[in-house]
């Protein structure tokens, strides 16, 4: 049964525009001719980042190899960068622990080579993994300093990230004039420096903030403008996400069709990529509007599907956690290899000062 259920979800997989393809591979190309570690190093981060909404586990593994190597020449920015790349992997995994830990020893080393621009990425990335844990003070804490950090470097780039994050943040505490502030900002700055990620995000949390306010004509025309921009940007984590949120409009407005569409989409495409949270949301959502419609086989279908993706998922998770374990001990063995040829080095020294003497 089960393995008819998992063809079952194969078979519902639809394919999507990958126009940023072209960016992934150019940056493979870069890889393969560049000759500096540390050069290797800022690309394997940045073809981390392309990566971890859409392969995550793939990002996961170039974040760590990137990390290593930086270990390895003591490149401290490239290690801060890896283990932010690492951390955003985490948050889209639903691993929030690992993620937060990972980060603050991104932020520890930003502060130690005062990397102002790397303290902004990681004050944004753990406000956003405490907004995940509904700690709502301390994600506005952190995206604040974030956005101070922002205006200061004049970074358009990565203040977007944080804007968007703010107005989450605002709309789930029902402050929706700040929220649609935050998002509206966040969709000036993105557009103008053509950042598709971010547009197509700001427009789905503009949708978000409609939706809530019941403007749903409004909400849906938002949602549906997001989608192109996501697809540009090959971020299935935000289609996933946007898909959703058109499934839970259609189901206010009773067009069960579309209800049902949309919402299997973001399952489909959820399962597909391993996004926990997205996965269990739409899942779940599936699950409540069948039983709601009285069809119970269905609803014990997408309940059984649920189950099946989230013992997977618990199953990659617990993978993820063995490789970072296996790649802790080797840091750790590299650290102590150093500190034996270093100690060996200053012996040889002293011998040969010793003999000049």
């Amino acid at each position: 049964m089960k393995k008819i259920i998992l063809l079952i979800i194969v078979s519902l997989s639809i394919s999507y525009s990958n126009a940023q393809v072209d960016k992934r591979d150019s940056i493979k190309q870069l890889l393969q001719k560049e000759k500096t570690d540390t050069g290797r190093v800022i690309l394997l981060a940045e073809l981390a980042f392309q990566l971890h909404e859409t392969k995550p586990d793939t990002a996961m593994l170039l974040a760590f190899e990137a990390l290593s190597l930086s270990k390895r020449i003591g490149f401290e920015k490239g290690e801060a960068v890896s283990l932010n790349r690492v951390g955003n992997v985490y948050d889209v995994l639903g691993n929030y622990t690992k993620g937060m830990e990972v980060l603050l020893q991104a932020l520890k080393i930003n502060e130690k080579i005062n990397n102002i621009d790397g303290i902004q990425r990681n004050y944004n990335n753990i406000g956003s993994i405490y907004f995940e844990q509904e700690d709502y003070r301390q994600a506005l804490n952190y995206l604040l300093k974030a956005k101070e950090l922002g205006d200061k470097l004049k970074d358009k780039k990565g203040l977007t990230s944080t804007l968007v994050n703010l107005g989450e943040v605002y709309q789930r505490l029902k402050k929706y004039d700040s929220a649609r502030l935050y998002a509206q900002q966040c969709y000036d700055t993105a557009y103008k420096i053509n950042y598709s990620r971010l547009v197509g995000s700001s427009l789905n949390r503009l949708g978000a903030i409609h939706f809530e306010e019941g403007r749903n004509t409004l909400a849906l025309e938002y949602y549906r403008l997001s989608i192109p921009y996501s697809k540009q940007a090959n971020s299935d984590l935000r289609l996933s996400t946007a898909f959703l949120n058109i499934a839970k409009l259609f189901e206010k407005i009773k067009q069960t069709d579309s209800v049902l569409f949309y919402a299997r989409q973001s399952f489909t495409l959820s399962t597909k990529n391993g996004f926990t949270k997205e996965v269990r949301d739409a899942g779940r959502f599936l699950t409540a509007y069948y039983r709601k419609m009285n069809k119970p086989d269905s609803a014990f279908f997408y309940l059984d599907l649920t189950k099946i993706a989230n013992d997977s998922l618990f199953s990659q998770q617990k993978t993820n956690q063995m490789q970072s374990l296996v790649f802790d001990e080797k840091i750790r063995q590299q650290e102590i290899v150093s500190a034996e040829l270093k100690a060996k080095e200053e012996r040889n020294h002293n011998l040969q000062y010793a003999a000049i003497a």
